[in-house]
């Protein structure tokens, strides 16, 4: 879209009144550097690997193992990337020297300032090393990071968990379970640790044979009755929170319903206004809703009544 963008600024910056065409004159001086190219070309390339990465994180049933699993394959991709930084920046460079030549963009490298202390001078042979040294390489490094302190850093939550799925952890061991039996002690089932660690036991024989790595997966067949406390670890495991996702929807729907034509709304409806908006995919009934609606006297009937 930059060719787009570019082609409606000057557009605008050429026709219109001065104030407008002064602020765009301004904005078009900004997008016309070569910082501002490489730093645009570097986020396409970074976050095209994330996107899926953001499209999985975003669903309903996504659990906090896969997201993990997700996240660690993403920073696997920009752990080599970064290893091969010079390989890739080339081609990332070459993308921006074509665009710079299309717009008439000086490549050249900034000002060097030995005193500088918020501007990152380095000194380079090359236009490309300077911006591959202060720009990709630093990014690639946040972005890793970032991964490792949202994500990563989580497994030791889980790693406890992972016992209660053979295909994830084959050894078994007591004192981690007994540890994670600890842990949510308030909320299982009273019984003597001896008796928790043979349900996880008897509960792994179970599933031995099946490929079942997903806690809303293992619910499905994990019978409360025979197993209360791992049918509860599993419910406290799928309910782990992986993103804000899910509550954002809701505040974006609420947003929507809750207008100043609306103001008076009281909860129940609005309630269910936001339930019908979030879970749109579910066939309602007209015929049950009217049923239910005609269930309760209605002020009109009885004064027609009277």
């Amino acid at each position: 879209m930059q060719p787009a963008v570019i082609e409606t600024l000057e557009e605008i910056s050429t026709t219109w009144r001065s104030e407008a065409s002064s602020e765009v004159f301004q904005l078009l001086s900004a997008i016309k550097t070569l910082a501002f190219q490489v730093t645009l070309h570097v986020l396409q390339s970074t976050h095209a690997i994330t996107l899926p990465l953001s499209r999985a994180l975003q669903t309903v049933n996504q659990d906090l193992g896969e997201a993990l699993e997700l996240a660690d394959a993403a920073r696997t991709v920009f752990m080599t990337r970064r290893h091969n930084a010079v390989e890739d920046f080339k081609k990332i460079f070459e993308a921006v020297v074509a665009i710079c030549a299309t717009y008439e963009i000086p490549v050249q490298k900034p000002r060097f300032a030995g005193k500088q202390t918020h501007r990152c001078s380095i000194v380079t042979d090359t236009v490309e090393d300077f911006y591959r040294i202060s720009t990709y390489i630093p990014y690639l490094d946040l972005f890793v990071t970032h991964l490792k302190d949202r994500f990563l850093n989580q497994r030791n939550i889980l790693c406890n968990f992972a016992y209660l799925f053979p295909k994830r952890m084959q050894n078994f061991e007591e004192a981690a379970c007994t540890e994670l039996f600890k842990s949510y002690e308030t909320i299982l089932h009273d019984i003597f640790p001896e008796a928790g660690i043979r349900e996880v036991q008897l509960w792994r024989e179970r599933i031995a044979s099946m490929d079942i790595q997903n806690p809303l997966e293992a619910l499905d067949i994990c019978k409360i009755d025979a197993f209360p406390n791992v049918h509860q670890l599993l419910r406290i495991m799928a309910a782990l929170p992986v993103t804000t996702a899910t509550n954002e929807r809701s505040f974006s729907t609420l947003r929507r319903l809750k207008s100043y034509l609306r103001s008076t709304m009281k909860e129940d409806r609005l309630n269910g206004l936001a339930s019908l908006n979030i879970h749109r995919n579910v066939n309602v009934d007209i015929n049950s809703v009217l049923t239910e609606f005609f269930s309760v006297p209605r002020r009109v009937a009885m004064l027609n009544g009277l």
